[in-house]
């Protein structure tokens, strides 16, 4: 299991709104199918925003995405599936899209499907 940061720029608002986009789930993380999504939201302190997001992607690997506790940051650990080849590249790919997601232009808002 291997796990990241990424900041997120204009502090709470936005990582708040970063998360629901999560919650409202992806059909592809890195180019992975999405097998399923389960939302960690009630578990930490009773509040939807403050629990993790846990994608089971296709092919047995996961990705954990969490509000950090401490700054306006997310928090990802993403765990390879046993046997699963090119790791590093799955990794690295998941890693940009989340990217990619977090500095999306939230002024042009963003619609769940």
């Amino acid at each position: 299991m291997s796990c990241h940061r990424f900041k997120v720029a204009g502090g709470m608002p936005e990582l708040l709104y970063v998360m629901s986009m999560f919650r409202c789930g992806f059909k592809t993380i890195g180019d992975i199918g999405v097998g399923n999504i389960i939302d960690h939201g009630n578990e930490a302190d009773g509040s939807p925003e403050s629990g993790a997001v846990e994608y089971r992607l296709e092919g047995g690997s996961a990705v954990m995405i969490k509000p950090s506790d401490y700054e306006p940051a997310l928090e990802i650990c993403i765990s390879a599936a046993d046997g699963s080849n090119n790791t590093a590249d799955m990794e690295k790919r998941i890693c940009a899209d989340i990217e990619s997601i977090i500095n999306i232009d939230y002024r042009a808002g963003y619609c769940c499907e």
